[in-house]
C-alpha cells in the first residue's frame, strides 16, 4: 500500500487480506579465541608429526559460523520505529546491526525489481498489507524464511492469512484501514459509515489521500475497493470518490492536513493516525485534533516482512526477523510502530482507537490473490482514466 515522498516527509516529521487471512559487526570474542588458540597449538608442536585421532577430528569439527555484519532494510514505515528498532536488535543481538532505508512501498518494489541482478537490502519490513509481497514472491524475489517464534501464527484466527505458504513472506503484525478526522470539525455521527459513503457529493472537496502511484496505502485503497465491488461497479465507486478528493496529500500526512484543518477526511491505516498522534503529543502540538474511524467494513490485514533472495547479508536478515518475532521485538513494533502485535504477551499499541478484536469483527472478505495480480493494472488504468477524468 508505492509509497510516495509525502510519506518521505511525514517521516522526517515524525523523527525531530477466502475472508482476509490476518541494522558493527558480529564476532563472537570467545569463539574466535577459542578456535585461533586450539588451531595455532596444533599447528606448532605437530608440524612435523602424524595427527592424532583428537587432533583430526578437532581439525575437521569446528563451530558453527556465527552471523556478522549489518543487514540492510527496506520498509515504508515511519515515526520513531525507524531510530528504536535498531538498537533494540543491536542489544538482544550483540554485535549485530541494521541500517534502515525508507521507501515508499511502491518505489521500494521498483528498487527490489531493479536490483534483482545485485540485491542490496537483506530484509523488506512493511508494505501496506500483503499484496506488494505476494506480487513479489511471485516474481522470485524473496527467499523463504521461517523466523524463529513464528509457529504461533498457526494459533491466530484463520480469517487472516498470516505468512506464505512457502514462508516467503510471514507478519509480525496486523493493520486496518480507515478514515482520520478533526472531532472538533466533525463530529463521529457525520462521518461516513462505510466506504461506499465516500461517493456521497457531501464529500466533494473534503477528502484528502496519498498518490496511489507512489503510496502503498492508496494503492491498497483502490484494489480492496475492485475486490469487493469488481472492476465495472469499482471503477465507477473510484472515480466518484476522486472527485470528491480535493488532493493528494504534498505535505506529511492526511491526518496533518485534518489536524490542520485543510481537510474534513483522510484515507489512511489507523498505526499511521497514531504516529501523528504521538509525534504531535512529543511536540507541543494538539494530538485530539486527530481521530480514526473504522467502517464497518475494511480492509484489514497482516503487515508482512520478507528476506530479499541473494541479499549481501542473509543472515544478520534472519536475525532481524527472529528478533521482531520475539516479546522485545513486538512491543517495538507495538509502542513505536503502533501496530497490532502477533505474539501473546506483546503490548498493544498505545493510544488505539481500535482493538484487535475490532479489526477480526470489521475485516471485510476479500481476494488478495486477485488484488496482488491486478495491482499493476489497477493503478495505470486509476492513472490513465480517474486521474483525467476531473
Amino acid at each position: 500500500m508505492m509509497w510516495s515522498n509525502n510519506e518521505q516527509i511525514l517521516f522526517k516529521e515524525a523523527y525531530g487480506m477466502r475472508r482476509p487471512q490476518l541494522l558493527a559487526l558480529v564476532l563472537c570474542a570467545a569463539m574466535a579465541l577459542t578456535a585461533c588458540g586450539s588451531g595455532s597449538t596444533s599447528g606448532t608442536t605437530s608440524s612435523t608429526s602424524a595427527p592424532s585421532a583428537t587432533d583430526s577430528q578437532s581439525s575437521t569439527q569446528t563451530e558453527p559460523t556465527q552471523p556478522s555484519g549489518t543487514a540492510l532494510v527496506y520498509t515504508p514505515h515511519q515515526g520513531r520505529l525507524l531510530e528504536e528498532w535498531g538498537p533494540a536488535f543491536a542489544e538482544a543481538y550483540p554485535g549485530l546491526s541494521v541500517e534502515t532505508q525508507r521507501i515508499g512501498t511502491t518505489q521500494l518494489i521498483g528498487r527490489l525489481r531493479a536490483e534483482k541482478a545485485n540485491p542490496q537490502a537483506d530484509v523488506w519490513v512493511g508494505g501496506g498489507g500483503i499484496v506488494p509481497f505476494i506480487t513479489l514472491a511471485k516474481e522470485g524475489l524473496l527467499e523463504p524464511y521461517q523466523p524463529k517464534g513464528s509457529e504461533v501464527l498457526d494459533t491466530l484466527p484463520d480469517s487472516i492469512i498470516w505468512h506464505a505458504d512457502d514462508w516467503s513472506w510471514v507478519a509480525p503484525n496486523l493493520i486496518a484501514m480507515g478514515i482520520v478526522y478533526n472531532p472538533n470539525r466533525i463530529s463521529k455521527e457525520e462521518l461516513p459509515k462505510t466506504w461506499d459513503d465516500l461517493a456521497d457529493p457531501k464529500w466533494k472537496g473534503r477528502i484528502e489521500m496519498w498518490d496511489p502511484a507512489s503510496s502503498g496505502t492508496s494503492a491498497a485503497f483502490v484494489v480492496m475497493n475492485l475486490a469487493r465491488l469488481g472492476e465495472e461497479k469499482g471503477w465507477e465507486y473510484l472515480k466518484a470518490v476522486y472527485q470528491n478528493v480535493a488532493r493528494y496529500t504534498a505535505e506529511g500526512s492526511p491526518a496533518a492536513s485534518v489536524a490542520r484543518g485543510e481537510i474534513d477526511l483522510g484515507i489512511t491505516y489507523e498505526h499511521t493516525a497514531l504516529i501523528f498522534r504521538d509525534e504531535a503529543q512529543r511536540t507541543g502540538g494538539n494530538p485530539d485534533n486527530v481521530a480514526f474511524y473504522l467502517p464497518e467494513k475494511t480492509l484489514v490485514m497482516a503487515e508482512p516482512m520478507a528476506l530479499v533472495k541473494g541479499g549481501p547479508n542473509p543472515e544478520v536478515g534472519k536475525a532481524f526477523m527472529d528478533f521482531l518475532m520475539t516479546v522485545e521485538g513486538q512491543r517495538v513494533l507495538s509502542e513505536y510502530g503502533f501496530m497490532y502485535p502477533v505474539i501473546p504477551g506483546a503490548p498493544t499499541p498505545p493510544g488505539a482507537f481500535y482493538t484487535v478484536e475490532d479489526y477480526y469483527q470489521r475485516a471485510i472478505e476479500l481476494d488478495p490473490e486477485w488484488m496482488a495480480a491486478n495491482l499493476d493494472r489497477a493503478l495505470k488504468i486509476w492513472k490513465n482514466e480517474v486521474e483525467t477524468a476531473k
